[in-house]
């Protein structure tokens, strides 16, 4: 507040002055803090990753949308930027468009196992198994110690019949009962 009183146009203490209000749950003054940020800065890619957090936090899907599809115009090689338009398309229910975006998020960044196990959730919940395992084995290359790929590669193994395979690595995996999709952590919490 200090810097406002300052310099009562600066996008950067409105960001800053957001994310705090974000981080305290007033999502409302979060809100009314980066509208003026991208009012004096419409540009800055960083504020429409809050925006569309606070959006998404306020229950506003389709805002959300749009603000990180304006962070993508900004910066399509932002492969955190796609994971959170995955996730938030998961939170829609349009698991086809969020494993189009954790793809292209693979692309920019095709060692990340998150982001591999990430699209193996997505296709064992569109009930492809037989895919989603070859992308729980790439995160386990990547890291071998990735419980959640262990977990999910289990309950695709299981899925497509084999069961005595599927329980070893949902043991293995200590024993994630639920898919645990990680989209959406890039968001400011």
């Amino acid at each position: 507040l200090q810097s406002l009183k300052i310099k009562p146009d600066n996008p950067d203490a409105f960001l800053n002055l957001g994310i705090i209000y974000k981080n305290l749950g007033l999502l409302e003054e979060a809100l009314n803090s980066m509208t003026k940020s991208l009012t004096l800065n419409p540009n800055n890619p960083d504020a429409y990753l809050v925006l569309g957090g606070i959006h998404k936090d306020l229950g506003k899907l389709d805002e959300a949308v749009d603000s990180i599809i304006k962070l993508i115009e900004l910066k399509p090689d932002n492969s955190d930027a796609h994971m959170t338009l995955a996730g938030i398309y998961k939170d829609l229910g349009d698991n086809d468009l969020a494993l189009t975006s954790a793809l292209k998020a693979l692309k920019l960044k095709p060692d990340d196992p998150n982001i591999y196990n990430n699209c193996a959730n997505l296709l064992l919940l569109n009930d492809e198994p037989k895919k989603s395992i070859a992308f729980y084995e790439q995160a386990l290359r990547i890291n071998p110690n990735c419980r959640s790929a262990m977990s999910g590669n289990g309950r695709a193994l299981k899925k497509i019949g084999e069961s005595h395979e599927g329980i070893k690595l949902l043991r293995k995996g200590d024993g994630h009962a639920n898919i645990d999709i990680n989209l959406g952590l890039t968001v400011y919490k």
